[in-house]
């Protein structure tokens, strides 16, 4: 039996998106996204991932 992993993450950028992506494609890990933080979510540059309810409003 698996864990599930929840994982917080500080940045969505080029790294916390490629992350996000990976583990919605594989299977073989059980984790998901359960947070993020990011600085400035309306700098273009900026990935959202459709459920924008994992960012908080206020840190």
């Amino acid at each position: 039996m698996s864990t599930k992993l929840k994982i917080g993450l500080f940045g969505f950028g080029c790294v916390g998106s490629g992350l996000h992506t990976v583990l919605n494609q594989s299977n073989l890990l059980n984790a998901t996204i359960d947070k993020i933080v990011v600085k400035d979510p309306s700098k273009k540059e900026v990935y959202l991932p459709i459920n924008s309810a994992m960012i908080p409003n206020q840190f």
